[in-house]
C-alpha cells in the first residue's frame, strides 16, 4: 500500500496498471475505512478510479488482485484533468 497526501475539494484520476495480472485498486482514509474499489474501471484488466476527496490527509492506495496473482504493476496519481502528478 501507499500513503498519498490529497486535498480536500479535489478529484484525482487514480489508475493501477499490470500486464501481469488482474489490478484491484482500493482507496482507504487513514482510518483503514474503505473509501473507493476499483476493479476493472481502465482499460482491459486494468483499474481506475476518480477520486474525490472530500478532505485533505494522507489516503492509501492499495494495489491488489482478486484472483491471488502477483507481478509488475504501475500506479499513477493525477489530478483529474490536468497533467499534474500528485505525490
Amino acid at each position: 500500500s501507499y500513503a498519498v497526501k490529497m486535498e480536500g475539494g479535489r478529484t484525482y484520476d487514480i489508475d493501477l496498471m499490470s500486464r501481469e495480472f488482474d489490478t484491484v485498486l482500493v482507496v482507504e482514509d487513514e482510518k483503514g475505512k474503505r473509501l473507493a474499489e476499483n476493479d476493472d474501471g481502465g482499460e482491459g484488466n486494468n483499474s481506475r478510479l476518480r477520486f474525490s476527496c472530500l478532505a485533505s490527509g494522507t489516503y492509501r492506495l492499495v494495489a491488489t488482485t482478486h484472483n491471488g496473482k502477483v507481478g509488475d504493476y504501475q500506479l499513477s496519481v493525477e489530478l483529474a484533468g490536468e497533467n499534474a502528478r500528485a505525490r
